[in-house]
């Protein structure tokens, strides 16, 4: 992606029917998520497990930057529980 901004990263994560993520809302962390956040010093990006502790957060001065790392982690999750709901589905004998 060559720009990096709000409206390409939406529809990134729209079209590709991602989840688990906390796209700029005025709420607390949920559990296995991805989240942005603009804040006073800047825009803040975290990630958190399953019991919604944040794992990582990076604060970021340029949105772009933000934006990139955002959507990065998103992609990543999302492929982490897709692959994790497939082996839990080969597991269950019938």
């Amino acid at each position: 992606m060559s720009a990096t901004n709000r409206a390409n990263v939406r529809g990134c994560v729209g079209g590709r029917n991602l989840g688990r993520f906390n796209w700029f809302e005025d709420r607390g962390p949920r559990a296995n998520e991805v989240g942005i956040v603009a804040q006073s010093a800047g825009w803040r990006v975290y990630s958190t497990d399953e019991r919604a502790y944040e794992q990582y957060e990076e604060v970021y001065g340029d949105e772009e930057e933000a934006l990139a790392d955002f959507l990065k982690k998103v992609r990543a999750t999302n492929r982490y529980f897709a692959r994790r709901a497939e082996r839990l589905q080969g597991e269950v004998t019938p």
